[in-house]
């Protein structure tokens, strides 16, 4: 898809989004020759500070719970829908530069300083304020200023109540400060919980959110969900974190149906990114699903959830909406959309991945530093593969003396397992294993590095571990499920000759046997009753009928759409390069050549070389001699500390590398 008809109309509606991308530094930066859509650069423009926007800043506070502050401005600036009145700008972006500006929950910013932040985040109107407890009750006051001349806008709003009537006191300063017109609106259209236990965790949820504890942040969305099932927000917010990161038990499709029956109960910022995303419910086709997602992160664009959520539908299902060349390319610029506003732990994974992957060293360092500002557990970890992929040795040093987080769950392994196709040396991962080893589950940690082994061609290493009969973490599945040409016996020896208990590693290894079988033409008299996934069952029966010469255009016709769906989840090693041969086969290159890009950019695994190798070849082929050695690279890459029966091949391809090297560049 063209840079035309994808990312202009996005920039229309995100011009103080780009501002602060442009700002923060984080935008995508292409390489010379890259394909499009990455050749034409966004240009940093400046921010338009709009008189209809607000900006809500934490409230000062003298009362016991300083909790209050930042959640008490947090709900009021979704009151600021546009409709009789202002419009807030998204709270992430708000209190990421709040806290850039030095704003503390006990130390408020000056009103110049507080002024001055307002006009930066694209805002014209300026709401600040306070609330004092005393016995039991909370006085709060809130007035809203012009962001450049400091002139007071309306009459201030001034409340009090009982410390559990904060819904109440909410809707009061709300319908004060919008005017008497507007208080009706607002009392109509409150949609907090009037469960004092439901509110409070999710301001908990909201606090821990914003500062990275991931794992803590889930819980308190569902222990409040638990004390009010209506409350909209709470689900909604704990339906989001499923979506942004699926480690740590974190992803239920469970939460999705729970949020759309009470979708009528969210703010309409979430109404519009949740329906943009749910469709109603129904199935779409992908074209429509990535176009509405991304129409709703225009028509909000300050939203970083609507930019995440749109970059990554293009991230995972990018090969069926906007083809292989503009996946990472595309990602890259909704992510960084997203971590402009809101530097997330959940917002900066993908973009980190997608940094490491590219090899750009500027957006690693920047994003290092993005890290550093994190105060969950993700912090080492991403700041330890960053700095791996870097090769900064006093990065590494300094990370080794503060030490790993002293508990951690999976959401850890999906950092680490992030890169696994990049140029992250092996020996980053062995390390890191044994600093996590004393703190989290060994098991699972144990079958991430050695699916790092497995995917660098470290079979004796890989096999002097001892397989778990579980599957702990995605990265897990996918090494079970995934062939890599040498390495598919020692996988399937590994995998052991009796049927383990847990049924996708059973499933994976059935799939490997039978693949090898018909590989070899032997015939597979049991392929439609063995125990397959569906996916590798359809791919095997094309397998199957184009070594027979019985494969029809009709049955080519859906494999092909069968390997273009593909993501990580599903993904299982090789289908990709079946349909690439079968279009070699009949003289297609060039969808040889597509096929072949046809895989998950989520993680490495087994095929990551074996598909850079086939990626190669088919480039020369095609008479693309940049792209071929492009690829080439990253197999040796992956093949850098290659042990028996691998070694021979890298050698080779080394040797051919040069030689076209040569050919090039006199």
């Amino acid at each position: 898809m063209r840079i035309r008809t994808v990312v202009l109309p996005m920039l229309r509606g995100a011009v103080a989004v780009i501002a602060l991308l442009a700002t923060s530094r984080l935008h995508a930066q292409c390489s010379d020759g890259a394909p499009p859509p990455c050749r034409q650069a966004v240009a940093p423009r400046t921010v338009p500070v709009d008189a209809n926007r607000v900006a809500v800043i934490p409230f000062r506070v003298t009362a016991a719970d300083s909790l209050l502050g930042e959640g008490f401005a947090e709900l009021l600036a979704q009151e600021f829908t546009g409709v009789g009145g202002p419009r807030s700008i998204d709270m992430s972006t708000t209190l990421s530069a709040w806290r850039r500006a030095g704003g503390g929950l006990r130390a408020p910013l000056p009103l110049d300083s507080a002024m001055l932040l307002a006009r930066r985040v694209g805002a014209g109107i300026l709401l600040q304020g306070s609330i004092t407890g005393l016995a039991g009750r909370l006085s709060i006051t809130a007035a809203m200023v012009n962001s450049a001349t400091a002139a007071p806008i309306g009459e201030p709003a001034r409340t009090a109540g009982s410390v559990d009537s904060v819904e109440s006191l909410l809707r009061q300063v709300a319908a004060s400060l919008l005017g008497v017109g507007a208080s009706e609106r607002v009392l109509k259209s409150a949609r907090l919980s009037k469960s004092p236990a439901a509110l409070r965790s999710y301001l908990e949820g909201l606090a821990q959110w914003r500062r990275g504890h991931i794992i803590e942040a889930a819980r308190s969305f569902e222990a409040s969900v638990a004390a009010d099932a209506t409350f909209g927000s709470a689900l909604y917010q704990r339906w989001l974190m499923g979506q942004a990161y699926s480690g740590g038990g974190l992803l239920s499709e469970g939460w999705r149906p729970r949020v759309r029956a009470r979708v009528d109960l969210l703010t309409p910022r979430e109404r519009r990114v949740f329906e943009a995303f749910d469709g109603g419910g129904q199935p779409r086709p992908r074209m429509q699903a990535f176009s509405e997602r991304r129409r709703a992160a225009e028509e909000l664009g300050d939203s970083p959830d609507a930019w995440f959520l749109v970059g990554d539908y293009v991230f995972h299902f990018g090969n069926a909406v906007v083809g292989p060349d503009s996946v990472v390319p595309l990602a890259r610029q909704f992510f960084s959309l997203a971590v402009a506003l809101d530097t997330q732990p959940v917002f900066l994974f993908h973009l980190s991945e997608l940094a490491i992957n590219a090899r750009d060293t500027a957006l690693m360092r920047h994003l290092i530093g993005a890290y550093s500002g994190i105060e969950g557990e993700e912090r080492w970890i991403h700041r330890w593969v960053l700095a791996a992929a870097l090769k900064d040795d006093p990065m590494m040093e300094s990370l080794r003396r503060a030490g790993p987080p002293r508990t951690w769950t999976n959401t850890t392994l999906f950092a680490l397992g992030a890169a696994l196709d990049t140029r992250i040396p092996i020996a980053a991962y062995e390390e890191a294993g044994k600093l996590l080893s004393d703190y989290g589950p060994k098991r699972a940690l144990t079958g991430l590095i050695r699916n790092a082994q497995v995917a660098r061609g470290r079979m004796t290493a890989a096999g002097s571990l001892r397989l778990p009969t579980t599957i702990d973490n995605v990265m897990d599945a996918a090494a079970f499920a995934v062939t890599g040409d040498a390495i598919d016996t020692l996988l399937i020896n590994a995998l052991g000759a009796n049927a383990l208990p847990d049924t996708s590693i059973e499933a994976g290894r059935q799939c490997l046997r039978a693949r090898l079988a018909i590989e070899r033409r032997v015939a597979v008299a049991n392929l439609e009753t063995i125990r397959l996934e569906p996916r590798c069952r359809s791919a095997l029966r094309a397998l199957d009928a184009f070594n027979r010469g019985t494969l029809t255009d009709s049955a080519l016709a859906r494999l092909d759409t069968l390997v273009t769906i593909g993501n990580v989840n599903i993904f299982m090693g090789f289908e990709h390069r079946v349909l690439s041969r079968i279009y070699e086969a009949r003289g297609d290159t060039a969808r040889a050549v597509r096929a072949i890009q046809y895989y998950p950019r989520d993680y490495g695994g087994a095929w990551s070389a074996p598909t850079q190798r086939e990626a190669g070849r088919l480039f020369l082929m095609a008479k693309d001699t940049a792209r071929a050695i492009a690829a080439y690279e990253r197999y040796l890459e992956l093949r850098t500390e290659a042990q028996p029966p691998i070694i021979a091949e890298r050698d080779s391809i080394r040797a051919l590398v040069g030689r076209l090297t040569r050919r090039v560049v006199p």
